[in-house]
């Protein structure tokens, strides 16, 4: 069966994209420069695009999202940004921003973590140590966190470098919490990686599509 994850084919476009995402911490400050920044950003987008793509073709459990559901895009970010326009005022005293801080660490720390596990599987198999990869713990989660196809509670399997990939996701999430997300290049690389998570699970069905979401 074809495989991407894991692969080189994959393992390629991520360390390139994680080495542009590195351009402004490693004093290539030109690479996001005005006269320059559209190809840059067009670059890692395409990159991320491709990595995400590539990855929902081997999706066990694929959400495709048609024309028509599309067009309720719009509507339903302006019902989120009206339910918490509505959350505020009613309660003046919440503190949004931690809120907001725990809910993007925790999506940021799956998101980080699903982009790593497989590249580090693949880097490890390649250096000789195919028991890092190997999936070698296995447990149950509850169908609130994952399904199989019947419904029921799926069985997770894990290998060393998925754990490895969770502390890596992990310190990542806690240096852009003190750089005050300020740091350009943690900023990305969470972002990014959601991006790809996001890709992986869901279908646009068509271009035509993805034009209509975008918009």
């Amino acid at each position: 069966a074809w495989r991407f994850k894991g692969t080189l084919a994959a393992f390629v476009p991520s360390v390139l994209l994680l080495g542009i995402l590195s351009a402004p911490d490693a004093g290539l400050t030109d690479a996001i420069q005005p006269d320059v920044a559209q190809p840059y950003f067009l670059v890692v987008a395409s990159l991320a695009v491709w990595i995400g793509s590539h990855r929902s073709l081997e999706a066990e459990r694929l959400q495709t999202l048609k024309l028509n559901e599309a067009k309720f895009v719009p509507f339903a970010a302006f019902s989120s940004l009206l339910f918490l326009y509505v959350i505020l005022t009613l309660f003046p005293n919440i503190d949004l921003a931690t809120i907001l801080s725990a809910y993007f660490a925790l999506i940021g720390t799956i998101g980080v973590s699903a982009f790593l596990a497989p590249n580090l599987g693949f880097v490890a198999k390649s250096v000789g140590l195919k028991a890092l990869a190997d999936k070698t713990y296995r447990t149950t989660v509850p169908t609130w966190v994952a399904q199989d196809e019947n419904g029921e509670e799926a069985e997770l399997e894990v290998a060393p470098t998925d754990l490895m990939a969770v502390a890596a996701a992990v310190l990542v999430v806690v240096a852009d919490w003190q750089t005050g997300h300020a740091d350009p290049f943690l900023n990305n690389v969470i972002a990014l990686s959601i991006a790809c998570e996001l890709l992986e699970a869901i279908s646009l069905e068509s271009y035509v599509t993805a034009v209509a979401v975008s918009v």
